[in-house]
C-alpha cells in the first residue's frame, strides 16, 4: 500500500547530508514500516491498525526531513519505533512475522537512543569549544587593547614631558634674546680705534646670540617631538577601532607599518623628509586601500 511512499523516502535519505550512523537508523525503521505494511496487507479482511501507524510515520518524516535538523530525524526514529511496538497482531499465523518487525524495531530504537546520546554530547561539546575560542578571541583583543592603552600612556607621558621642555627652552630663546639686547645697552660703546673694546664687545653679542639660537633650536627639535608623540597617542587609541571591519591580511600590513611608525625614533629635523615619512606613506596607502575594500 505504502510501496512508492518508502521508495521516494528511501531516495530522499539517501541523497541528504545526515552522517550515514542517522541515514542508517532511518532505512532499518522504514523497513521494519514496510514489513508491517506487507503484513498488513496479507490480511485485508482483520485490519489492525497498522496502516493508520505507517500512515502518520511517513507524513510525519517528511515534515522533519525538510527541517534539515538531525536530532529532529533521530526523534522521528524513537516515536516510529514506539508507535511500532504497540502493534498488536489479529491472527496467530502473524506473530512470527510480527516478532521480527518488533525485533528490528527494538534494535533500531537502541541505536537511535545512542546516536542521540552521542550528538547531544557532541553539540555540547561544539557549543563549548566555540565558546572557549570566543573567550579567546575576547582576551586577545583586551589584551591588545590594554597593551595599546598603556602604550598610549606612554606617548602621552612623553608628549606632556617634551611639551615642557619646548616651552622651557623657548623661554630661555627669548631670554636670551632679550639678554642680547640688554647686552648690547649696557656695554659701552668702544672709542674710535678701540680693537680691544669692539672685539670684546662683538664676543659678548655674539656668545649670547648663539645661546638664544641654541635654545630656539632645542625648542623647535622637543616641539617636534611632543606634536609626533601626541599624534601617536591619538592613533593608538583610534586605530584598533578604525581597522577592526579590515581581513586578516589587511590588518598584518598596516600594523606592520603602523608599527614602524611607532617603534621608531622621534623625528630630527634633518629627517623630517627621510625614514618617517616612508611608513606613514605606506600606512596612508594601506587604509587607503582597506577604504576600498569596504566601499
Amino acid at each position: 500500500m505504502f510501496g512508492a511512499e518508502f521508495s521516494s523516502l528511501a531516495d530522499e535519505i539517501a541523497n541528504s547530508t545526515f552522517r550515514d550512523d542517522t541515514k542508517s537508523v532511518v532505512f532499518r525503521v522504514l523497513n521494519a514500516l514496510n514489513d508491517l505494511d506487507i503484513i498488513e496487507d496479507r490480511n485485508p479482511r482483520r485490519p489492525t491498525d497498522a496502516h493508520h501507524v505507517i500512515g502518520v510515520a511517513i507524513e510525519h518524516l517528511h515534515v522533519t526531513l525538510a527541517r534539515h535538523n538531525e536530532l529532529e530525524v533521530i526523534s522521528w526514529v524513537l516515536n516510529a519505533v514506539e508507535e511500532i511496538l504497540n502493534v498488536s497482531p489479529t491472527d496467530a499465523e502473524e506473530h512470527a512475522a510480527f516478532k521480527q518487525v518488533l525485533t528490528a524495531a527494538s534494535d533500531a530504537g537502541r541505536h537511535a537512543n545512542m546516536l542521540r546520546d552521542l550528538y547531544a554530547y557532541r553539540a555540547e561539546a561544539e557549543a563549548a569549544l566555540t565558546e572557549a575560542q570566543a573567550a579567546a578571541g575576547k582576551a586577545q583583543v583586551a589584551a591588545g587593547i590594554a597593551g595599546g592603552a598603556s602604550l598610549s600612556d606612554h606617548f602621552r607621558d612623553y608628549a606632556k614631558s617634551e611639551r615642557r621642555a619646548a616651552e622651557v627652552f623657548r623661554g630661555l630663546s627669548i631670554a636670551a634674546i632679550l639678554a642680547t639686547i640688554l647686552a648690547a645697552l649696557a656695554v659701552e660703546h668702544p672709542a674710535a680705534g678701540d680693537w680691544v673694546g669692539f672685539t670684546y664687545r662683538v664676543a659678548i653679542l655674539a656668545g649670547v646670540g648663539a645661546l638664544s639660537a641654541y635654545f630656539a633650536r632645542q625648542a623647535s627639535h622637543h616641539r617636534r617631538a611632543y606634536n609626533w608623540a601626541k599624534g601617536l597617542e591619538v592613533q593608538l587609541k583610534s586605530f584598533p577601532a578604525f581597522i577592526d571591519p579590515a581581513d586578516s591580511e589587511v590588518k598584518a600590513d598596516i600594523y606592520r607599518d603602523f608599527a614602524r611608525r611607532v617603534l621608531g625614533a622621534p623625528p630630527e629635523s634633518s629627517k623630517e623628509g627621510g625614514e618617517d615619512s616612508l611608513p606613514t606613506a605606506q600606512l596612508i596607502e594601506a587604509l587607503i586601500a582597506l577604504a576600498k575594500r569596504s566601499s
